[in-house]
């Protein structure tokens, strides 16, 4: 059965959710604490987040599915998710609601709740996937959960056995940048200026790295709008820092004649330029042009605006930066322009040639002027009228006797 829920927030009871399968199906699901065979069975705290059926009217208002989590003193893990089906469907003749996306909505909701927690609490959290690998965990390790953290209390890892878990755990972030900066060498300018090149080179490495790491566990942890908060400042210093580093373990690496150095403080040939993200690890916004002003930039610069245009716009917009920059990328004869209002329509919209100028070409010129015109027609959906040029174009290639056209009006 199709329906469409609402997702709650993450403040539901266990009791309260119990109540609602009973009260909304008839149907009785044992306690958690019931449950011995699962490993974090006894979580004196449980929070659950529910989907509400909205539609099909006559379920709207009952329960389709949970998803939970619990508290140990020093440890967040999950409390389950369960969508309506199963054996309530084969033995009781419940409805399946499972296929529909209900638990991958459910397990977002209570995963982001989950994680900023962890993050403010700073405690890890941990999530046991019964199926194994999956989708499912792919998408936990793309938010650098760890399989099988072996950095849990003890207690945990000997209840979690051989199950399959990832763990979330923001910590782990700030404690690997330190240990990278604890273990470098170079401590002063006069220690850089005596170490060799290689040696530099590995220094800057790991000292970008280090920022980098505590730049990106400060993104996640607030959300800063205020330019004149403390965490904001920091977040630019990190990103400072770490863009430093960077760029001196790149003029190391590639052997460029320019210096480096061993701070920021010191650095006196820095070429500015406009980074790729803000503070917050938002794309760079940028700022649309006139014309007149796009007119005074060169090939380069103007490649550079038109990729930094398509980060930050969308549909047909989107789509007009990324062919003004391949116009330039590839230096054809087409003009380019700031912005679609000035022009740069599409030119598979454009005529080739009108009709007189048709009856003056040679048949191998009507014969291409059609197979292009056919070629363009199917980009664009056009499929009777990427028929008829494809006809035309196979009369002049076969030298039939058959006659050929400008359009399909005229064939008409």
């Amino acid at each position: 059965m199709k329906v469409t829920v609402q997702i709650s927030e993450v403040n539901v009871t266990e009791d309260e959710v119990l109540k609602r399968f009973k009260e909304d199906w008839n149907y009785t699901r044992r306690k958690r604490m019931e449950k011995t065979q699962m490993a974090f069975y006894d979580m004196p705290i449980m929070v659950y987040t529910i989907a509400t059926i909205t539609s099909p009217e006559e379920y709207a208002g009952k329960i389709a599915g949970y998803s939970g989590v619990g508290e140990y003193q020093d440890l967040f893990a999950d409390a389950g998710t369960y969508v309506l089906g199963g054996n309530a469907t084969t033995q009781l003749g419940l409805p399946n609601l499972r296929g529909q996306g209900i638990s991958t909505k459910l397990r977002n909701k209570r995963d982001s709740f989950s994680e900023d927690y962890s993050r403010r609490e700073r405690k890890p959290f941990t999530i046991i996937v019964m199926a194994g690998p999956n989708g499912y965990t792919r998408h936990l390790e793309s938010k650098r959960y760890v399989l099988y953290d072996k950095d849990l209390p003890s207690w945990a890892i000997k209840k979690l056995g051989r199950r399959y878990y990832l763990t979330y755990n923001s910590n782990r972030s700030m404690k690997k940048a330190w240990d990278i900066i604890k273990r470098v060498d170079i401590r002063s300018a006069e220690q850089y200026e005596r170490a060799s090149p290689d040696d530099r080179k590995k220094w800057h490495l790991g000292q970008a790295k280090a920022y980098n790491l505590r730049l990106k566990n400060l993104q996640m942890r607030v959300d800063v709008t205020d330019e004149k908060s403390p965490q904001y400042k920091e977040m630019v210093e990190l990103q400072e820092l770490y863009r430093f580093h960077n760029r001196q373990n790149q003029r190391i690496k590639y052997n460029m004649k320019m210096e480096n150095f061993y701070s920021l403080d010191l650095e006196t040939n820095r070429l500015q330029q406009k980074g790729s993200t803000t503070p917050h690890g938002s794309p760079m916004p940028y700022q649309e042009l006139s014309q007149e002003v796009y007119e005074t930039l060169t090939n380069n610069e103007k490649k550079k605006y038109h990729m930094g245009m398509s980060k930050i716009t969308e549909g047909e917009e989107k789509k007009f930066h990324r062919r003004m920059r391949a116009r330039l990328r590839k230096n054809n004869k087409f003009p380019t322009f700031a912005a679609s209002k000035y022009g740069g329509e599409r030119i598979l919209n454009l005529k080739l040639s009108t009709r007189e100028e048709y009856e003056n070409m040679t048949n191998d010129e009507k014969r291409k002027y059609h197979s292009k015109m056919r070629n363009r027609n199917v980009k664009i959906g056009e499929i009777d009228k990427a028929r008829f040029h494809r006809n035309m174009s196979d009369r002049l290639r076969r030298n039939s006797n058959l006659p050929t056209f400008y359009s399909p009006e005229d064939e008409q």
